[in-house]
């Protein structure tokens, strides 16, 4: 509901009847999900660039979402009972943290560091410490109790499919099946540019290959550094480098294609 919205939002306040998407992790999945089941938004698509793409996430190698997963949906329903609907919140309190002990000079900015790399994968080559102040000025930015179960689900079970309820009943009195339905990938019919590296924890590269199989216009780009890893994507010292101007390139490219059809 809210991809739709933003789009259709860019589009009208723009003018333009297409756009290129840029996502990064959970926004490659929301992505993927959109264009299987709302088709109809990949013609508004020019481009659409998954960076550290996240469908499959059957190999995953992160340890924190290796412990939590198992338990994630029981962990959902707990939540639940206590009034709570969200984990990591963007709020003045991760803002100051980050500026009192994650900055330079900070005894527990090494702390800050381990964190963020059991989470996202270490890679200290493209690490700036000195940026944690910034950076946890906007991250973590939250994630909805029911999304991060749903991640669970698909790590445990394997599947890229909707949302488990927890019995056969629940599934049917929802989707009509017994088991939650999978995201038909052959209906991403926009070109998808897969953007992966081989030292990914969360978007693996044998899910990553798996994901490639089943979409209808993939093109894998992957990064040209062994050890980038999951947050080297956003925050990597090189990423401008090693990414973000072959994305920039791409998208000026299909923007010439376009100009020479109109011509």
């Amino acid at each position: 509901m809210d991809l739709p919205a933003a789009i259709d939002y860019a589009l009208k306040v723009s003018g333009q009847e297409r756009l290129h998407y840029v996502g990064h992790s959970q926004g490659t999945t929301s992505f993927f999900v959109l264009g299987s089941m709302r088709p109809e938004y990949n013609k508004k698509i020019i481009s659409m660039h998954a960076l550290a793409p996240v469908a499959y996430m059957a190999h995953n190698q992160s340890p924190f979402l290796q412990f939590i997963s198992p338990h994630a949906t029981r962990i959902e329903a707990l939540a639940s009972l206590i009034g709570i609907g969200e984990f990591f919140p963007s709020n003045e309190f991760t803002a100051a943290f980050g500026a009192k002990y994650c900055r330079d000079g900070s005894a527990f900015q090494p702390v800050c560091s381990s964190l963020m790399f059991m989470i996202g994968g270490r890679n200290e080559e493209q690490h700036n410490a000195t940026m944690f102040p910034v950076i946890m000025g906007h991250a973590p930015a939250g994630i909805s109790v029911r999304q991060l179960a749903h991640y669970g689900q698909g790590i445990v079970e394997g599947h890229f499919r909707r949302y488990d309820q927890g019995s056969r009943l629940a599934n049917f009195r929802e989707y009509g099946s017994f088991t939650p339905p999978r995201y038909d990938l052959s209906q991403v019919t926009a070109p998808v540019y897969l953007h992966y590296s081989d030292s990914d924890p969360l978007a693996h590269v044998n899910d990553v290959e798996r994901l490639y199989r089943e979409l209808s216009r993939p093109i894998k780009r992957k990064v040209p550094m062994t050890t980038f890893s999951h947050i080297d994507f956003v925050y990597g010292i090189n990423a401008k480098e090693l990414l973000y101007d072959t994305v920039i390139n791409i998208i000026k490219d299909h923007e010439s294609t376009v100009l020479d059809n109109n011509v």
